[in-house]
């Protein structure tokens, strides 16, 4: 059972960038549809109120990319260069 966590494990930290670079892509489109609602929700409320929305919204997800992006960093750091 250790054996196979180990490897599980190994797998992870070899393969996270790759796993990261994937949950960004999904991120950063998640960002451009909820902006893009944001903007066609718009239409019937305040634009000045829509425009700060969007602020956060982005600035949230932006966030949380760049989480990832420090995760992934890591990741490729202490990967061992044969």
């Amino acid at each position: 059972m250790l054996t196979f966590l180990n490897k599980i494990l190994t797998w992870l930290r070899m393969n996270g960038a790759t796993i990261c670079g994937l949950v960004q892509t999904v991120i950063k489109a998640l960002k451009e549809i909820a902006t893009g609602l944001i903007n066609l929700l718009s239409i019937f409320a305040f634009t000045a109120a829509a425009e700060a929305l969007v602020v956060k919204v982005r600035g949230f997800f932006e966030k949380l990319d760049g989480w990832i992006e420090i995760a992934k960093t890591w990741l490729l750091s202490s990967i061992p260069t044969v």
